[in-house]
């Protein structure tokens, strides 16, 4: 059965995906909304599980222990919950 979410009330600007507010959860899965204004101050780690974010809108920088990738509007990145630190610049 189809869903339709308005989101467009989630006006708050977070520092990390970590602290943004669930959309959608169950025991496997966090859904979650995330708007990222100026670039984190602060690495951030996760080793629960995998994270993917999805960059509705803008470009930036994501760095991570393998380096540096530039990211922009549509992409998909993908953190393995491997421990490693991460940061997001725009």
């Amino acid at each position: 059965r189809p869903r339709a979410f308005d989101l467009a009330g989630l006006t708050e600007a977070g520092t990390s995906p970590w602290d943004a507010p669930a959309v959608l959860t169950n025991a496997q899965v966090k859904i979650r909304f995330w708007r990222l204004d100026c670039a984190m101050p602060a690495l951030a780690r996760n080793a629960d599980g995998d994270e993917l974010l999805f960059v509705h809108a803008g470009s930036g920088e994501l760095y991570c222990d393998y380096g540096h990738l530039s990211y922009r509007t549509g992409d998909y990145l993908l953190l393995l919950s491997e421990g490693r630190l991460v940061n997001l610049g725009n």
